[in-house]
């Protein structure tokens, strides 16, 4: 996200007319292509873009506070927004229908302080916050309908091709599960790698749990094309072709980065490995409700190592469903028990290790 704050440099005005210049002037996008969105009760933004700006009427639409209204939280700083958009012209979709249209630049116009109560009042100093999705420009300049097709992304795609078994193209892989598949790990290769970069490794706690939940998906979509061995680390020269002029840190970092992904997808693979017989097991069960149960779900969860969200994937292409709501119970019965295991234990020297640990365990819940 490419952004810029203004604190009484600029409001509303300016920043609208130097949005509309940058668009139409630097990045050359025709006007019968863009569209901009304000808040229905902001007549004020409306009257710019129409007035002074010159965008024809028909292309400005009114949104609700659900799309056009940003706010830090329940109280703070908060006010209207308006938004620009490109006509992708994709043919499933009529002009009319929001599925069409990109958004690509957001402009959030700080006007408003909203107190406890929920009043809102006006800010002494109003502010601007514009950010320009850059890979969202990229796919538009490219002629590109996402992401993905861009020019960086297709390096990494391309060489996953590459490594994909040859029974990946046949009947056995759906083709809009194969391209969903090369994207996530394209998307958590690049991901992965930046976050080692800056200093994250796989926990289970915090950012590091993150970052070991997106290569673990990384790892089951590779397995869905047959790649069957460490596909983020094999990758990573596609990555620093793509990326690493511009980030120099990927080639500076390279053997920290390769090292943690390959030492990370292997012991996956392992549990992965382990998982899928399991499921397998539960899927080839007389089950007319098709349901891995909460305690199966955890069973796989706490002594395999095995996440939910993965469990709920396999589960989900096997046409099976999983009960969430099961296992998060036995998941929060079994912290309950480790927590009053621990208390009975700790002598008063290791009352600060047990809060420490009892807050990991609500980080390792909440993912």
């Amino acid at each position: 996200m490419l952004g810029n704050f203004s604190f009484g440099a600029y409001s509303k005005r300016e920043i609208i007319h130097m949005a509309w210049k940058f668009v139409r002037e630097e990045l050359k996008m025709p006007e019968d292509r863009l569209r901009v969105t304000v808040l229905e009760t902001d007549d004020e933004a409306y009257d710019i873009w129409k007035n002074e700006v010159g965008v024809d009427p028909r292309r400005i639409v009114r949104c609700g506070a659900e799309d056009n209204f940003w706010s830090m939280g329940s109280e703070g700083p908060c006010g209207p927004s308006s938004e620009i958009f490109w006509d992708t012209r994709d043919t499933r979709y009529a002009e009319t229908d929001d599925e069409r249209w990109l958004e690509f630049w957001n402009l959030v116009f700080m006007q408003f302080h909203r107190g406890a109560d929920g009043a809102l009042h006006p800010l002494a100093m109003p502010c601007v916050d514009t950010g320009m999705g850059l890979e969202r420009v990229a796919s538009i300049l490219q002629g590109k309908q996402n992401n993905f097709d861009t020019d960086e992304f297709q390096v990494i795609i391309c060489d996953i091709d590459t490594r994909c078994s040859p029974e990946q193209s046949s009947s056995n892989v759906d083709l809009d599960k194969a391209l969903a598949c090369k994207r996530i790990i394209a998307d958590h290769l690049r991901a992965s790698a930046f976050l080692i970069s800056e200093g994250v490794f796989p926990s289970n706690i915090g950012r590091g749990y993150v970052l070991r939940r997106i290569i673990r998906r990384a790892v089951r979509a590779g397995r869905v094309l047959g790649i069957n061995e460490s596909v983020l680390s094999a990758l990573y020269p596609s990555l620093e072709l793509a990326m690493g002029a511009a980030y120099p840190e990927l080639l500076e970092r390279r053997q920290l980065i390769v090292s943690v992904l390959e030492s990370e997808e292997k012991m996956f693979l392992r549990t992965l490995d382990k998982g899928l017989v399991l499921l397998e097991g539960i899927f080839a069960s007389d089950n007319s409700k098709r349901l891995v149960s909460g305690a199966d779900a955890f069973s796989l969860y706490d002594t395999h190592g095995f996440p939910l969200d993965l469990t709920e994937i396999i589960a989900r292409d096997s046409g099976w469903t999983v009960d969430v709501e099961a296992f998060e119970k036995i998941q929060r019965q079994s912290r309950e028990r480790n927590k009053a295991s621990w208390k009975g234990k700790l002598t008063k020297q290791d009352s600060v290790a047990s809060e420490i640990e009892a807050t990991c365990l609500e980080w390792e819940e909440a993912g």
